[in-house]
């Protein structure tokens, strides 16, 4: 059994007063050779007039396929009673293992929070996953006023691909407006190509616009080729307008060519206008067929 020492160690205390005021600072280091830790610590807290300003850090470093790097800092200070405040997480490892970073910032404005970051990286090697992910929060007089959140998943060697974003922004209290979109590609003989999309915007509390497609391409004999959209206008709770579209083309003996859509205008909950058309083309002895309808009430 083999006991290594600590090969170096320092820890320092200054405590200051000046006025009545104190000025603090304190720091540690710890510093070890032969595959142990190498820590580095220290604290920082300053009052002027009776306002805290505080800066703490950590840093650890590890060798021999432990955690290799590890940093951690907050940073919290107070102007007149409200608080800013920064913290950062950085961990990363060796060997196959993860990677992570981590984010944090908050800012405050007389006792209320106008601002939010936050952001979380996560890398793995070895065929593993990615993973990034971020969330953006801005508050303005208690309320939530924009909002951004993102997630993207890479995973290499045949695996999937998706990413999803999601922005919502609000004005009082209400939710104004929405994107939502998810992308999603496969590889080795499944789904090759996937997106999703949602936009809804909406005023006092209603929904007043939505849109929605969705597009999916697959190889290896299933569906190659489909696009779907929708789009959907209302006012005052009652559906004005609509339009949907169908498009599908597949091949491999099956249907070659689709095209369907519809278009509705509504007045006071009855259908005032409608198309419809649809296009369907197959070959190799199949039928071609046009159909059309139009309406008008």
């Amino acid at each position: 059994m083999q006991r290594r020492a600590v090969t170096h160690g320092r820890q320092s205390l200054e405590c200051v007063m000046q006025g009545g005021a104190v000025t603090r600072r304190q720091s540690l280091e710890c510093v070890m050779q032969g595959g142990a830790v190498t820590r580095r610590q220290s604290l920082e807290c300053v009052m002027q007039g009776g306002a805290v300003t505080r800066r703490q850090s950590l840093e650890c470093v590890m060798q021999g396929g432990a955690v290799t790097r590890r940093r951690q800092s907050l940073e919290c200070v107070m102007q007149g009673g409200a608080v800013t405040r920064r913290q950062s997480l950085e961990c990363v490892m060796q060997g196959g293992a993860v990677t992570r970073r981590q984010s944090l910032e908050c800012v405050m404005e007389g006792g209320t929070v106008t601002h939010r970051r936050q952001s979380l990286e996560c890398v793995t090697q070895g065929g593993a996953v990615t993973r990034r992910q971020s969330l953006e929060c801005v508050m303005q007089g208690g309320a939530v006023t924009h909002r951004r959140q993102s997630l993207e998943c890479v995973m290499p060697g045949g695996a999937v691909t998706r990413r999803q974003s999601l922005e919502c922004v609000m004005q009082g209290g209400a939710v104004t407006h929405r994107r939502q979109s998810l992308e999603c590609v496969m590889q080795g003989g499944a789904v090759t190509h996937r997106r999703q999309s949602l936009e809804c915007v909406m005023q006092r509390g209603a929904v007043t616009h939505r849109r929605q497609s969705l597009e999916c391409v697959m190889q290896g004999g299933a569906v190659t080729h489909g696009r779907q959209s929708l789009e959907c206008v209302m006012q005052r709770g009652a559906v004005t307008h609509r339009r949907q579209s169908l498009e599908c083309v597949m091949q491999g003996g099956a249907v070659t060519h689709r095209r369907q859509s519809l278009e509705c205008v509504m007045q006071g909950g009855a259908v005032t206008h409608g198309r419809q058309s649809l296009e369907c083309v197959m070959q190799r002895g199949a039928v071609t067929s046009r159909q059309s309808l139009k309406c008008v009430m």
